[in-house]
């Protein structure tokens, strides 16, 4: 049955990326595989011990650049339990790489180098962004103004962790 449900859903994906654009199936197709080989790895690692918890995967490769969108929110106490404000540059991360929003992430405290149509910025992780999509990051209003028009809301980024 287990086998049954990859198929269908593998089926599934190749058909949803057939469909994008040429320009826009290769970030999808990798956006694909990484959330899926971090779950597959999560489930069935190499070196598992004789614990029932399973131990979390990282979502720091060396010099791996994301893609996604990148907005802003209001910030206050965020999921990683420290309080902000809009001035703070600082960042959401997307709920495939962040994990359990109800957690303290490994991500916390991580520092990114974000770049968007206008610029750069660096910002520090610190609040989970459960709505948004893998590669994507949740800004502070000040962070957001340093690579975008606000009035823009949504725009496209590309974005890799950093030294803080």
């Amino acid at each position: 049955m287990k086998l049954l449900f990859v198929v269908a859903f593998v089926a599934a994906t190749i058909t949803a990326v057939s469909a994008l654009p040429v320009d826009e199936v290769p970030a999808a197709v990798e956006n694909f595989a990484a959330v899926n080989m971090r779950k597959a790895t999560s489930t069935k690692h190499p070196k598992t011990t004789s614990t029932s918890k399973s131990q979390p995967t990282s979502t720091k490769p060396s010099g791996k650049v994301f893609s996604g969108d990148g907005t802003y929110f209001t910030p206050d106490t965020g999921a990683c339990g420290k309080r902000n404000k809009s001035s703070d540059l600082i960042a959401a991360l997307n709920k495939p790489q962040y994990g359990n929003v109800d957690k303290k992430s490994p991500e916390c405290g991580k520092c990114a180098l974000v770049k968007g149509p206008l610029g750069q910025v660096k910002v520090q992780i610190v609040d989970a962004c459960p709505e948004c999509k893998f590669g994507s990051l949740d800004l502070s209003p000040t962070a957001f103004e340093k690579i975008a028009k606000k009035k823009d809301g949504r725009v496209k980024i590309t974005w890799t962790y950093t030294s803080c």
